[in-house]
């Protein structure tokens, strides 16, 4: 439900933000578990929370880099405003952000 230049933005920038973040935290929170048992006790949750937003996001990045699911949404997009455009009622209601 994102347009194409939304993915793309989230592709190019904002995922890869947020994993340069997650292993900055990882290499910190590993760093600081390895003092000793109780810095491990305390650093384990956020160290698995981190490695699953990790994974998660690794994984919505993977998919928005395959062009040829790219190239089908851009394809979808354009379809999608061909037949607003071509219906004015719908041109209409759907032209501006923000009226209806």
């Amino acid at each position: 439900m994102e347009t194409t230049a939304r993915l793309e933005y989230l592709r190019d920038h904002a995922w890869p933000f947020r994993l340069d973040f997650f292993a900055r935290r990882l290499a910190a929170l590993r760093a600081y578990a390895a003092r000793g048992d109780e810095p491990r006790r305390r650093a384990l949750d956020q160290i698995f929370g981190y490695e699953n937003a990790q994974k998660a996001v690794g994984g919505y990045r993977a998919a928005l880099l395959d062009a040829k699911a790219m190239a089908r949404k851009g394809e979808e997009e354009k379809a999608l405003r061909a037949t607003v455009s071509a219906d004015p009622g719908l041109a209409q209601s759907w032209a501006t952000p923000g009226r209806r």
